[in-house]
């Protein structure tokens, strides 16, 4: 039986969600604690420096979603350990995420329409054609087809098997395993869709696109941002979180991890969609524009509870004031960042 607001699973869900529980109930799965990304201090007691969201995802597997009480970005805590999170990708995810193991047609086709709009607006940005694009967790490929088009370089990595199989039938360069094992300075465009809240210590991963993608290179990442919960989920947090996704951002958030660790914003949106290049700057000399802000987030986070209308009016007003106030500030601050 679902709960109100779950996602309504398929027969393959289903048998794939009860084979997660087993796993966790049985002690297969051993948990960590995963620390706030920005403020570090996980180690510290629940309740704390943390609020408890939420402690069951929209498949109905246990999840706590916590929320720092001091920068107030959410996150999974605890999470599984490394193998555990190898083992749930190898014979879960796709199963509990999408109802199949396999790519189709379909799925790639619908895959290389959002490359093409990503390749719209990093052309605005930097020359494509004849770049070196990287996507890391390319999955079957269809975002890096449509971003590189006819006229660009394109490179894929992933862990899933049948996934990179697919996207290899696709006639597409992929590999299985990480950035890590690319070259330094590699890419002009590092491209992340929907792979770093998967990101268990986003920090490394970020170093790592730091050596990888070229001074006058840009990072692409998209994620599922939190304050576009009322556009995308129906207003509802619990059509939202899941456990596969260890940290959740806002497009501050986002901006804080990225810039703390080198790169400045050349674009965002809280859908979040962002684009980031290296900062020759000093750290301490980075504008960090908007800052995250916990009580922003407890106001949205009360607003997806109290309103049941998909996309509704209040919601939408609230986050268009969020952002106009946001702009606003921003307008009168010399050094400020620009918005979307």
């Amino acid at each position: 039986m679902e709960l109100p607001g779950q996602q309504k699973l398929s027969t393959i869900q289903l048998r794939a969600r009860n084979d997660l529980r087993l796993k966790i109930t049985n002690g297969q799965y051993k948990t960590v604690a995963n620390p706030c990304v920005i403020c570090e201090k996980g180690i510290e007691p629940i309740g704390s420096i943390d609020e408890v969201i939420a402690e069951i995802d929209r498949y109905g597997i246990p999840t706590q979603t916590v929320m720092c009480k001091k920068c107030g970005m959410l996150r999974t805590d605890p999470i599984f350990g490394d193998s555990d999170y190898s083992d749930f990708y190898k014979h879960h995810y796709r199963e509990l995420y999408s109802g199949a193991s396999d790519a189709t047609d379909e799925f790639f086709k619908e895959q290389t329409k959002r490359g093409k709009q990503l390749r719209k607006l990093i052309s605005k940005h930097i020359e494509i054609s004849g770049a070196d694009i990287i996507e890391v967790g390319c999955g079957a490929g269809g975002i890096l087809q449509g971003i590189i088009g006819d006229d660009a370089n394109g490179i894929g990595c992933d862990f899933g098997f049948n996934y990179l199989k697919f996207a290899q039938s696709k006639s597409l360069q992929v590999f299985q395993g990480s950035i890590e094992a690319l070259s330094n300075n590699s890419a002009d465009v590092l491209v992340y869709s929907h792979v770093l809240e998967h990101i268990a210590k986003p920090k490394i991963e970020i170093s790592e696109m730091f050596r990888v993608v070229k001074d006058n290179g840009l990072v692409v990442i998209v994620v599922p941002g939190v304050y576009s919960i009322h556009r995308h989920y129906g207003g509802r947090l619990s059509r939202y979180l899941q456990s596969a996704h260890l940290h959740h951002y806002t497009r501050e958030h986002l901006r804080a991890v990225m810039e703390n660790s080198g790169f400045s914003e050349r674009y965002g949106t809280q859908g979040v969609t962002a684009l980031f290049a290296k900062e020759t700057k000093a750290l301490n000399e980075i504008n960090l524009g908007t800052k995250p802000s916990t009580k922003k987030t407890k106001r949205y986070l009360k607003l997806m509870l109290i309103s049941r209308l998909p996309l509704s009016v209040l919601l939408f007003l609230y986050t268009f004031l969020l952002d106009a106030l946001a702009t606003a500030r921003r307008f009168f601050m010399p050094d400020g960042v620009n918005d979307d």
